[in-house]
Protein backbone atom coordinates (compact mmCIF):
# COMPACT_ATOMS: atom_id res chain seq x y z
CA UNK A 1 0.00 0.00 0.00
CA UNK A 2 2.59 2.58 0.76
CA UNK A 3 3.87 2.25 -2.95
CA UNK A 4 0.00 3.03 -4.39
CA UNK A 5 0.36 6.01 -2.20
CA UNK A 6 3.52 7.02 -3.45
CA UNK A 7 2.38 6.80 -6.92
CA UNK A 8 -0.93 8.80 -6.27
CA UNK A 9 1.21 11.34 -4.41
CA UNK A 10 3.86 11.93 -7.59
CA UNK A 11 0.70 11.59 -10.14
CA UNK A 12 -1.32 14.47 -7.87
CA UNK A 13 1.96 16.75 -8.18
CA UNK A 14 2.96 16.73 -11.52
CA UNK A 15 -0.97 17.09 -12.52
CA UNK A 16 -1.10 20.66 -10.23
CA UNK A 17 2.46 21.65 -11.21
CA UNK A 18 0.98 22.32 -15.18
CA UNK A 19 1.62 18.86 -16.92
CA UNK A 20 0.21 18.49 -20.04
CA UNK A 21 -0.76 15.19 -21.95
CA UNK A 22 0.89 16.81 -24.79
CA UNK A 23 4.29 15.81 -23.41
CA UNK A 24 4.28 12.45 -25.22
CA UNK A 25 7.66 11.88 -23.35
CA UNK A 26 5.91 11.99 -19.54
CA UNK A 27 2.84 10.20 -21.28
CA UNK A 28 4.81 7.04 -22.25
CA UNK A 29 7.05 7.17 -19.24
CA UNK A 30 3.82 6.20 -17.02
CA UNK A 31 2.55 4.20 -19.15
CA UNK A 32 5.74 2.32 -19.18
CA UNK A 33 6.26 2.21 -15.16
CA UNK A 34 1.86 1.66 -14.12
CA UNK A 35 2.11 -2.25 -15.11
CA UNK A 36 5.45 -2.60 -13.24
CA UNK A 37 3.69 -0.87 -10.33
CA UNK A 38 0.67 -2.75 -10.38
CA UNK A 39 2.34 -6.21 -10.53
CA UNK A 40 4.93 -5.36 -7.76
CA UNK A 41 1.13 -4.38 -5.39
CA UNK A 42 -0.08 -7.59 -6.40
CA UNK A 43 2.68 -9.91 -7.06
CA UNK A 44 3.70 -9.42 -3.32
CA UNK A 45 0.14 -9.81 -2.16
CA UNK A 46 -0.33 -12.99 -4.18
CA UNK A 47 3.28 -14.25 -2.91
CA UNK A 48 2.40 -13.29 0.55
CA UNK A 49 -0.89 -16.06 0.42
CA UNK A 50 1.78 -18.93 -1.43
CA UNK A 51 2.51 -20.88 1.83
CA UNK A 52 -1.49 -20.48 2.84
CA UNK A 53 -2.09 -21.76 -0.51
CA UNK A 54 0.03 -24.47 -0.47
CA UNK A 55 -1.24 -25.81 3.00
CA UNK A 56 -4.55 -25.86 2.04
CA UNK A 57 -3.69 -27.92 -1.07
CA UNK A 58 -1.80 -30.33 1.48
CA UNK A 59 -5.05 -30.36 3.90
CA UNK A 60 -7.10 -31.10 1.05
CA UNK A 61 -4.81 -34.16 -0.31
CA UNK A 62 -5.15 -35.56 3.08
CA UNK A 63 -8.45 -35.85 2.82
CA UNK A 64 -8.70 -37.95 -0.18
CA UNK A 65 -8.91 -41.85 0.41
CA UNK A 66 -10.89 -44.30 1.48
CA UNK A 67 -10.25 -44.38 5.00
CA UNK A 68 -12.20 -42.71 8.05
CA UNK A 69 -11.92 -42.45 11.53
CA UNK A 70 -15.04 -42.83 13.51
CA UNK A 71 -14.69 -40.25 16.48
CA UNK A 72 -17.88 -40.70 19.03
CA UNK A 73 -17.75 -37.85 21.67
CA UNK A 74 -20.67 -36.28 23.36
CA UNK A 75 -21.57 -34.20 20.51
CA UNK A 76 -22.45 -36.63 18.72
CA UNK A 77 -20.78 -39.06 15.80
CA UNK A 78 -18.05 -37.56 13.42
CA UNK A 79 -16.45 -38.88 10.11
CA UNK A 80 -12.58 -38.05 9.93
CA UNK A 81 -10.29 -38.57 7.06
CA UNK A 82 -7.26 -40.92 8.75
CA UNK A 83 -4.52 -38.64 7.61
CA UNK A 84 -5.95 -35.90 8.73
CA UNK A 85 -6.65 -37.40 12.13
CA UNK A 86 -3.36 -38.78 12.35
CA UNK A 87 -1.77 -34.84 11.55
CA UNK A 88 -4.46 -33.31 14.51
CA UNK A 89 -2.86 -36.14 16.86
CA UNK A 90 0.59 -34.78 15.84
CA UNK A 91 0.15 -31.21 16.18
CA UNK A 92 -0.93 -32.06 19.60
CA UNK A 93 1.45 -34.78 20.81
CA UNK A 94 4.77 -32.55 19.43
CA UNK A 95 5.38 -29.63 20.15
CA UNK A 96 6.55 -26.90 17.69
CA UNK A 97 10.34 -26.92 17.50
CA UNK A 98 10.88 -30.54 16.80
CA UNK A 99 12.60 -31.88 13.19
CA UNK A 100 10.79 -33.16 10.20
CA UNK A 101 12.39 -36.62 10.53
CA UNK A 102 11.14 -36.73 14.09
CA UNK A 103 7.71 -35.72 13.02
CA UNK A 104 7.39 -38.36 10.71
CA UNK A 105 8.81 -40.71 12.98
CA UNK A 106 5.65 -39.76 15.45
CA UNK A 107 2.95 -39.77 12.64
CA UNK A 108 4.27 -43.07 11.96
CA UNK A 109 3.40 -43.85 15.12
CA UNK A 110 0.18 -42.38 15.55
CA UNK A 111 -1.34 -43.93 12.59
CA UNK A 112 0.25 -47.84 13.47
CA UNK A 113 -1.90 -47.16 16.58
CA UNK A 114 -5.21 -46.77 14.73
CA UNK A 115 -4.65 -49.63 12.58
CA UNK A 116 -7.80 -51.58 12.27
CA UNK A 117 -8.78 -55.17 12.75
CA UNK A 118 -9.55 -57.62 10.05
CA UNK A 119 -12.60 -54.80 8.43
CA UNK A 120 -12.93 -53.26 11.53
CA UNK A 121 -14.01 -49.64 11.84
CA UNK A 122 -11.57 -47.28 13.19
CA UNK A 123 -12.80 -45.98 16.28
CA UNK A 124 -11.85 -43.52 19.06
CA UNK A 125 -13.44 -41.17 21.61
CA UNK A 126 -11.42 -38.27 21.22
CA UNK A 127 -12.78 -35.50 23.06
CA UNK A 128 -10.01 -32.85 21.66
CA UNK A 129 -9.86 -33.27 17.84
CA UNK A 130 -10.08 -29.90 16.00
CA UNK A 131 -9.82 -27.62 19.54
CA UNK A 132 -6.59 -26.51 18.12
CA UNK A 133 -4.87 -25.69 14.82
CA UNK A 134 -2.68 -28.55 12.65
CA UNK A 135 0.77 -26.67 11.88
CA UNK A 136 2.03 -26.72 8.46
CA UNK A 137 4.88 -29.31 9.40
CA UNK A 138 2.76 -31.40 11.03
CA UNK A 139 0.19 -31.57 7.80
CA UNK A 140 3.72 -32.08 5.50
CA UNK A 141 5.42 -35.36 7.68
CA UNK A 142 1.71 -36.79 7.63
CA UNK A 143 1.85 -36.08 3.92
CA UNK A 144 5.53 -37.87 3.48
CA UNK A 145 4.58 -40.77 5.54
CA UNK A 146 0.85 -41.23 3.80
CA UNK A 147 -0.36 -44.60 4.88
CA UNK A 148 3.09 -46.25 6.61
CA UNK A 149 2.90 -47.79 9.74
CA UNK A 150 5.02 -50.61 11.51
CA UNK A 151 4.34 -54.10 11.60
CA UNK A 152 5.95 -57.19 13.54
CA UNK A 153 5.75 -61.12 11.81
CA UNK A 154 2.70 -59.20 9.82
CA UNK A 155 0.82 -57.60 13.20
CA UNK A 156 0.66 -53.84 13.74
CA UNK A 157 2.91 -52.83 16.49
CA UNK A 158 2.50 -51.00 19.75
CA UNK A 159 3.20 -47.61 18.71
CA UNK A 160 4.71 -46.65 22.31
CA UNK A 161 6.21 -43.17 23.13
CA UNK A 162 6.54 -40.71 25.85
CA UNK A 163 8.41 -37.43 26.28
CA UNK A 164 12.14 -38.29 26.99
CA UNK A 165 13.79 -40.99 29.32
CA UNK A 166 15.82 -41.21 32.13
CA UNK A 167 18.98 -42.46 29.89
CA UNK A 168 17.32 -45.46 28.79
CA UNK A 169 13.87 -46.70 26.74
CA UNK A 170 12.46 -50.03 28.93
CA UNK A 171 11.77 -53.61 27.89
CA UNK A 172 8.48 -54.34 27.82
CA UNK A 173 8.52 -57.39 29.31
CA UNK A 174 10.03 -56.15 32.57
CA UNK A 175 7.32 -53.42 32.53
CA UNK A 176 4.14 -55.50 31.38
CA UNK A 177 5.12 -59.06 32.82
CA UNK A 178 4.30 -60.66 29.33
CA UNK A 179 6.02 -61.09 25.79
CA UNK A 180 4.06 -59.73 23.77
CA UNK A 181 6.26 -56.93 22.92
CA UNK A 182 9.75 -58.12 22.05
CA UNK A 183 10.15 -55.46 20.02
CA UNK A 184 9.83 -53.32 22.91
CA UNK A 185 13.56 -53.49 24.22
CA UNK A 186 16.12 -51.44 26.27
CA UNK A 187 17.79 -48.24 24.03
CA UNK A 188 19.92 -45.54 24.93
CA UNK A 189 19.15 -42.40 25.17
CA UNK A 190 22.26 -40.94 26.14
CA UNK A 191 21.48 -37.25 25.35
CA UNK A 192 18.32 -36.75 26.77
CA UNK A 193 19.47 -35.48 29.40
CA UNK A 194 19.92 -32.26 27.94
CA UNK A 195 16.45 -31.58 27.79
CA UNK A 196 14.67 -29.18 30.01
CA UNK A 197 11.98 -32.19 30.90
CA UNK A 198 14.70 -34.43 32.21
CA UNK A 199 14.86 -34.11 35.94
CA UNK A 200 12.26 -32.72 38.50
CA UNK A 201 11.89 -32.15 42.36
CA UNK A 202 8.42 -32.90 43.35
CA UNK A 203 8.01 -31.98 47.38
CA UNK A 204 4.59 -33.83 49.38
CA UNK A 205 4.19 -33.72 53.34
CA UNK A 206 4.06 -37.14 55.16
CA UNK A 207 0.41 -36.63 55.72
CA UNK A 208 -0.45 -35.73 52.27
CA UNK A 209 1.25 -38.85 50.92
CA UNK A 210 -0.02 -41.21 53.08
CA UNK A 211 -3.66 -39.87 51.96
CA UNK A 212 -2.64 -40.70 48.77
CA UNK A 213 -0.93 -44.01 49.55
CA UNK A 214 -3.97 -45.23 51.12
CA UNK A 215 -6.26 -45.13 47.79
CA UNK A 216 -3.25 -47.17 45.91
CA UNK A 217 -4.29 -50.38 44.81
CA UNK A 218 -1.98 -53.18 46.93
CA UNK A 219 -0.04 -56.23 44.81
CA UNK A 220 -0.40 -59.55 45.31
CA UNK A 221 2.24 -61.50 47.22
CA UNK A 222 2.67 -63.95 44.11
CA UNK A 223 3.56 -60.49 41.70
CA UNK A 224 5.94 -59.28 44.53
CA UNK A 225 7.62 -62.73 45.25
CA UNK A 226 8.32 -62.80 41.52
CA UNK A 227 10.01 -59.34 41.54
CA UNK A 228 12.15 -59.25 44.52
CA UNK A 229 14.18 -62.41 42.36
CA UNK A 230 14.45 -60.42 39.49
CA UNK A 231 14.63 -56.73 40.09
CA UNK A 232 17.17 -54.70 41.70
CA UNK A 233 16.30 -53.56 44.87
CA UNK A 234 16.54 -49.87 47.00
CA UNK A 235 15.73 -48.49 50.26
CA UNK A 236 15.60 -44.79 50.93
CA UNK A 237 13.15 -43.06 53.35
CA UNK A 238 11.97 -45.73 54.80
CA UNK A 239 10.71 -47.37 51.73
CA UNK A 240 11.91 -50.33 49.62
CA UNK A 241 11.46 -49.88 45.89
CA UNK A 242 12.35 -52.49 42.91
CA UNK A 243 13.76 -51.66 39.81
CA UNK A 244 13.83 -52.36 36.86
CA UNK A 245 17.00 -53.22 34.32
CA UNK A 246 16.42 -49.15 32.53
CA UNK A 247 16.43 -48.09 36.16
CA UNK A 248 12.59 -47.35 36.71
CA UNK A 249 10.98 -48.26 39.86
CA UNK A 250 8.72 -51.03 39.09
CA UNK A 251 7.17 -51.61 42.78
CA UNK A 252 7.76 -49.53 46.23
CA UNK A 253 7.01 -51.22 50.07
CA UNK A 254 6.20 -48.58 52.25
CA UNK A 255 4.67 -50.57 55.79
CA UNK A 256 3.18 -53.60 54.84
CA UNK A 257 1.84 -52.29 51.60
CA UNK A 258 3.92 -53.12 48.15
CA UNK A 259 2.13 -50.94 45.26
CA UNK A 260 2.92 -50.00 41.85
CA UNK A 261 5.52 -47.68 41.32
CA UNK A 262 3.36 -46.57 37.29
CA UNK A 263 0.46 -46.38 39.37
CA UNK A 264 1.71 -44.41 42.05
CA UNK A 265 3.82 -42.01 39.86
CA UNK A 266 -0.09 -41.32 38.30
CA UNK A 267 -1.57 -40.93 41.99
CA UNK A 268 1.46 -38.15 43.21
CA UNK A 269 1.47 -36.46 39.71
CA UNK A 270 5.24 -37.73 38.84
CA UNK A 271 6.65 -37.31 35.59
CA UNK A 272 7.82 -40.62 35.86
CA UNK A 273 8.55 -43.80 38.20
CA UNK A 274 11.92 -43.48 38.10
CA UNK A 275 12.33 -41.87 41.45
CA UNK A 276 14.52 -41.26 44.51
CA UNK A 277 12.78 -40.48 47.58
CA UNK A 278 14.57 -38.38 50.68
CA UNK A 279 13.02 -37.85 53.88
CA UNK A 280 13.14 -33.89 55.12
CA UNK A 281 11.84 -32.52 58.33
CA UNK A 282 8.40 -34.41 58.43
CA UNK A 283 8.44 -33.85 54.51
CA UNK A 284 8.60 -36.28 51.22
CA UNK A 285 11.14 -35.01 48.11
CA UNK A 286 10.79 -36.72 45.28
CA UNK A 287 13.73 -36.38 42.51
CA UNK A 288 12.50 -37.63 39.23
CA UNK A 289 13.90 -38.37 35.93
CA UNK A 290 12.56 -38.30 32.72
CA UNK A 291 9.23 -38.23 31.89
CA UNK A 292 7.03 -40.37 30.49
CA UNK A 293 6.26 -44.12 31.06
CA UNK A 294 9.47 -44.79 29.10
CA UNK A 295 8.54 -47.95 26.31
CA UNK A 296 8.65 -46.98 23.17
CA UNK A 297 10.37 -43.92 21.27
CA UNK A 298 12.03 -41.35 23.17
CA UNK A 299 10.28 -38.09 21.77
CA UNK A 300 13.65 -36.20 22.52
CA UNK A 301 15.63 -38.94 21.73
CA UNK A 302 14.47 -39.16 18.20
CA UNK A 303 15.07 -35.13 17.85
CA UNK A 304 18.25 -35.76 18.68
CA UNK A 305 19.14 -38.57 16.17
CA UNK A 306 17.01 -36.67 13.57
CA UNK A 307 19.43 -33.33 14.48
CA UNK A 308 22.41 -36.15 13.50
CA UNK A 309 21.31 -36.62 10.31
CA UNK A 310 18.81 -39.69 11.13
CA UNK A 311 15.88 -40.46 8.54
CA UNK A 312 12.55 -41.63 10.41
CA UNK A 313 12.76 -44.97 8.93
CA UNK A 314 16.28 -45.09 11.04
CA UNK A 315 15.14 -43.67 14.17
CA UNK A 316 11.86 -45.62 14.39
CA UNK A 317 14.73 -49.13 13.44
CA UNK A 318 16.74 -47.91 16.65
CA UNK A 319 13.62 -47.83 18.92
CA UNK A 320 11.60 -50.49 17.71
CA UNK A 321 14.01 -53.91 16.67
CA UNK A 322 12.93 -56.11 13.86
CA UNK A 323 10.10 -54.09 12.86
CA UNK A 324 9.08 -53.63 9.04
CA UNK A 325 7.29 -50.82 7.02
CA UNK A 326 3.86 -51.46 5.31
CA UNK A 327 1.81 -49.33 3.71
CA UNK A 328 -1.70 -48.87 3.78
CA UNK A 329 -4.08 -49.36 0.05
Amino acid sequence: MNKLKVFKNVFGKRTESGFSVKNLGTVLLLLLLVPYIITSLFGNASGGNTVQEKERMLEEQLREGGLFVINQTALGREEIPLEIYVADVLARTMEPGYEAEALKAQAVLIRTNLVPEGDEDIAVADEEYGNGGVRAECLRAVSETRGIYLEYEGKPVYGAYFLVSNGNTREAGEVLGTGTYPYLTQVSCEKDYLSDQYLHRVEYSLEEFEKIWERTGEKSDAEIEKALGEEEREEMAGMIVLRDSAGYGRYLRYGEKWVSCEELRYALCLPSSDFEIKSDAGRLIFTVKGSGHGLGMSQFGANELALEGWDYGKILNYFFQGVSFTKME
